[in-house]
């Protein structure tokens, strides 16, 4: 399993997240999804073997 603190997540503008984030990975995921909890927190899970340097891109992308 890659460690997480090798790798920045910041938005497309460079601000990193305001919330706290969880990476999970599934033997049944099969896309990347995001959930968000009660507490605000996001639970990112992604499929085993996913490449998670693709993760800020696509965090990104799924700010609004």
């Amino acid at each position: 399993m890659m460690d997480m603190a090798a790798i920045t997540l910041t938005l497309a503008d460079g601000q990193p997240l305001p919330w706290p984030l969880t990476i999970r990975e599934s033997k049944r995921a099969k896309h990347v999804t995001l959930k968000v909890t009660v507490t605000a927190e996001i639970e990112v899970v992604v499929p085993l073997g996913f490449d998670r340097y693709r993760l800020p891109d696509i965090i990104s992308a799924r700010y609004d």
